[in-house]
């Protein structure tokens, strides 16, 4: 995601904004911010989703195949998050017709990444901390981008713009390459 704020900073409907309180002894403590949060978010959110998604639900539809496992488990992820963006608590800028699906497309492909690191690692901690350090890196781009255009900023930049999908789809295709020319998705999928 930090690839996707640089990228997102270079256009003309963001700008980098260090606040006040962030320079001098804070920017020191900025790194045991980050380490608190990646803890945080680690145990919370991104560990309860990854034990549901990737812990769970991808070991039961192993059966299927390992591009339909990824697919469903994918969507059913993306479902999860809908009545946040419903209710306008996520992803709300910018015209729904438009963010719903990129968003859904964009949770595809960042689950292809998380499934293939939990699927070689046998463990769900190593896609719980991944999640978690997506999530921070999110927070961070909030508390340090200055937007001027909130619909262009959720289409280019956001967790589900263009740049995170052609980011996250480039390592997505990268992996399931391997994965495929290893043959070894059906094997990693049962273990």
């Amino acid at each position: 995601m930090s690839i996707v704020t640089i990228v997102l900073w270079a256009t003309p409907y963001t700008s980098v904004r260090i606040q006040e309180e962030v320079t001098g002894a804070a920017l020191w403590l900025l790194p045991l911010k980050i380490l608190f949060l990646l803890v945080y978010y680690t145990i919370t959110s991104a560990l309860g989703e990854e034990l549901g998604w990737r812990g769970y639900l991808l070991p039961k539809f192993a059966d299927l195949g390992w591009g339909k496992a990824f697919l469903l488990s994918g969507t059913v992820h993306a479902l999860f998050h809908f009545p946040l963006i419903f209710t306008g608590r996520y992803h709300s800028e910018g015209n729904p017709w438009i963010v719903i699906p990129m968003f859904v497309f964009s949770l595809l492909l960042i689950g292809v990444i998380f499934r293939y690191i939990r699927m070689t690692t046998q463990s769900v901690w190593p896609a719980a901390i991944m999640h978690a350090m997506h999530n921070i890196a999110m927070a961070f781009y909030r508390e340090f981008t200055e937007v001027t255009s909130p619909a262009m900023s959720e289409y280019i930049g956001s967790e589900s713009g263009i740049a995170a999908i052609i980011l996250y789809g480039a390592i997505a295709v990268w992996f399931m390459t391997k994965m495929k020319r290893n043959n070894d998705a059906e094997q990693l999928m049962r273990a």
